[in-house]
């Protein structure tokens, strides 16, 4: 900025310097213009009968000594103002190679700002792949940690978290809810007969039962050995018929495709949600465990 001034003002200078050059320049010719034009009025005119030889070398050389100051000066404001051109062209020189610098400062800073902006956007894009996978790997881990690994249906801490949530959502919109426990029926036998590996089996294929009876909505756990619950399969006590129906009809359906040297029954428990008690999940379920229980114990009287 400050170089930018002076160089204006050096240029000033050497503009006034060339006007005084061209204006002295200008004066002396008018000076010299006038004095030969008196002489010649003085000749002309007879206003002098006579010119002496010395009174004319005087003029002759007082219009040389006009002519040669004349251009003395002009010579000596033009080198000026030549010099102060020549000074005012380096310095324009210099104050180009300065903004040429400049550029080339601005340019490598820019490239230097683009490459830091790509470095950058590239980490950026790897704290955000990192970000994805550890949210990935979080749900997955929470996923195994409420899933049962042999049935892929929820475990006892998945399903008591999803059915105490589906709870308060009862309580709030005032619906009673009806919740399903089931045991296998001599589960015990094929283990031992059969071998665990039978038996794990068996466990699998209820769990593709419970899927297929009942809702994806539903919540189905197992929340035991072979033990399973499901919540909710319907809101009152009109609908139990008619989800035990469903599920004894599938399990029929079951055996009838399968002879795996034994018969699939499931003594199963129904207990009603009153959104007007104050009663618990774990009332519920132990309502529903007592219910299943009576069940199986009137299979063994029938067998019996």
């Amino acid at each position: 900025m400050v170089m930018a001034i002076t160089t204006e003002h050096n240029k000033v200078n050497i503009i006034d310097s060339i006007k005084r050059s061209t204006t002295y320049l200008a004066g002396i010719v008018v000076l010299i213009i006038i004095h030969l034009l008196i002489v010649n009025v003085k000749i002309i005119f007879n206003l002098e009968q006579q010119i002496s030889p010395l009174h004319l070398v005087m003029m002759l050389s007082t219009a040389t000594v006009l002519v040669l100051l004349g251009f003395y000066l002009a010579r000596r404001i033009s080198l000026n103002a030549v010099n102060n051109l020549i000074e005012y062209s380096n310095e324009i020189d210099t104050l180009l190679a300065s903004k040429e610098q400049e550029i080339i400062k601005r340019k490598l800073a820019e490239e230097n700002l683009e490459k830091s902006n790509e470095e950058l956007s590239k980490t950026v894009i790897v704290l955000e792949d990192n970000i994805t996978r550890r949210k990935q790997l979080e749900e997955q881990l929470y996923t195994l940690s409420i899933t049962d690994e042999l049935t892929g249906l929820y475990n006892r801490r998945g399903f008591f978290a999803l059915a105490e949530h589906r709870l308060r959502i009862a309580k709030r919109e005032k619906e009673g809810l009806l919740m399903l426990y089931g045991d296998v029926d001599n589960f015990k036998i094929v283990n031992d007969t059969l071998g665990h590996k039978e038996g794990d089996i068996l466990l699998g294929d209820i769990a593709d039962l419970l899927r297929e009876t009942y809702r994806e909505t539903d919540i189905i756990g197992r929340i035991g050995g072979d033990e399973f619950v499901v919540f909710p399969v319907g809101r009152d006590k009109n609908e139990i018929q008619l989800v035990t129906d469903r599920l004894a009809k599938n399990i029929d359906i079951y055996n009838a495709k399968r002879d795996n040297g034994y018969k699939l029954s499931i003594s199963i428990g129904m207990a009603l949600y009153n959104p007007e008690s104050v009663a618990q999940l774990d009332g519920l379920l132990a309502e529903a465990d007592r219910l299943m229980y009576e069940q199986k114990k009137r299979k063994k009287r029938i067998l019996a």
